[in-house]
């Protein structure tokens, strides 16, 4: 009798144990994961950071104060964003990645923040793998039987055998 009763102390206090790590993988979890849809970066080179925010379908470019910018449906462009400088003038594009599976098209948009409006830049879509080269100068986006290079305000493409 006595080790059944030390067993159910035992089980009781696992248990315990237990819900108390597994609240805090949850917790852990929660935080990395709304981190990461979240950004707080500045657009347009004005020394004041754009919050960037990943919401379901959209993102969403608002002000710190919450005044919003614009918004982006997202669509199939949810795989991967980053933000780059083109122009190399500390002003940040967002580039939106869609990664299509084998047999599927693959697109690349890009936006950036123009006289405080969102506005897409760039956008393309193709059965075959897309290539970029945004450290190079001029930047360059290949995709396709297509070279775009970046001219200073948009990607020229170019038809070109490589």
């Amino acid at each position: 009798m006595e080790n059944i009763t030390a067993l159910r102390k035992i089980n009781k206090y696992s248990f315990r144990l237990l819900v108390i790590v597994l609240f805090a993988c949850l917790s852990f979890i929660g935080c990395s994961s709304k981190a990461k849809n979240v950004y707080n970066i500045d657009l347009d080179n004005d020394r004041r950071e754009e919050v960037v925010k990943v919401k379901g379908l959209k993102v969403v470019v608002s002000r710190k104060n919450g005044k919003v910018i614009g918004k982006i449906d997202l669509l199939d462009y949810s795989e991967k964003i980053e933000f780059v400088d083109l122009n190399k003038d500390g002003k940040k594009q967002i580039v939106l990645w869609a990664q299509g599976d084998e047999g599927f098209s693959q697109g690349i948009v890009i936006y950036g923040l123009i006289n405080n409006k969102l506005l897409e830049i760039f956008r393309l879509d193709v059965d075959s793998q897309i290539e970029v080269d945004f450290v190079s100068t001029p930047p360059v986006i290949i995709g396709g039987s297509t070279r775009w290079i970046w001219d200073g305000s948009r990607f020229k493409g170019s038809l070109e055998n490589f």
